[in-house]
């Protein structure tokens, strides 16, 4: 009986909380447990508009992430105020802490050091550097944006876009070392696009809303065939871009693939 009301609010909230607009042409099959039939064509979900044929997108991965974010307080994307422009939120996922706690604790490991980035404070000046470049071009952004550091107002985060101001895009840095579940999910689940080194931090794009974000992973070549969050990051509908690094980073070619996602997001 659990089951059957779990597929029921499964579909529930994969048809309501994703994109209204869908092919009615495309038809899939799907346990439906208010008719009792075990299979029966229904129409292709919402949510088939906003995720490439190619994906492998989970309709059981995408419920997950909606149930979770639910127990979070974090509504789906259509259920949010409708406003004229998105802002575009871009969050770094920091390992500074835990390294330097790892480190002084005796608890630093071939694998930590790894992956362990030697210039992240370069690496994040650039990237706000870039966001705030970008707005102050004319031009570079279509209907002009204006770069907020949600670092300094935390408080911004989450507010959304005022139909007669530029689109806000906004920074800021999580460390989950020093930060409560409830905070780390905060931040991740109003995220647009999620920046990251290979980590078990990445596990946290579970929150973020489902077919609607974008995930860019840095990894070092000794961890290249570690695909857990590429695969994740299909399953629920996301945009996903590997980029290899050092561990001095190329700080502007992260900078320059995070801006294409800008962008495209502003397009």
């Amino acid at each position: 009986m659990f089951a059957v009301s779990a597929l029921g609010y499964w579909d529930y909230a994969l048809l309501n909380s994703l994109s209204d607009k869908h092919d009615p042409q495309r038809r899939r099959w799907r346990f439906s447990p208010l008719s009792r039939q075990h299979r029966q064509p229904v129409s292709s979900p919402p949510y088939a508009s906003l995720i490439p044929s190619y994906s492998c997108a989970s309709t059981i991965t995408i419920a997950a992430s909606h149930y979770y974010r639910h127990l979070f307080g974090l509504l789906p994307p259509s259920l949010s105020p409708p406003t004229a422009r998105r802002p575009i939120n871009v969050l770094w996922l920091s390992r500074a802490k835990l390294d330097s706690y790892a480190q002084a604790h005796n608890d630093w490991s071939n694998w930590r050091d790894l992956r362990h980035i030697k210039n992240e404070p370069e690496l994040i000046k650039r990237i706000k550097d870039g966001m705030q470049e970008l707005c102050d071009t004319p031009g570079d952004f279509a209907g002009g944006c204006v770069f907020e550091n949600a670092q300094d107002v935390p408080e911004s985060w989450t507010q959304p876009t005022l139909d007669d101001h530029p689109t806000p895009i906004r920074f800021a840095t999580l460390d989950p070392t020093v930060h409560a579940l409830e905070t780390q999910i905060h931040y991740v689940g109003h995220a647009t696009i999620l920046v990251s080194s290979h980590g078990g931090a990445l596990g946290l794009s579970l929150f973020l809303p489902a077919g609607d974000a974008t995930i860019v992973e840095l990894q070092v070549d000794g961890v290249k065939g570690n695909w857990h969050f590429q695969h994740m990051a299909a399953e629920m509908g996301h945009r996903y871009e590997l980029i290899g690094i050092t561990k001095n980073v190329n700080v502007d070619d992260v900078w320059s693939a995070i801006q294409r996602w800008i962008l495209k997001y502003a397009s």
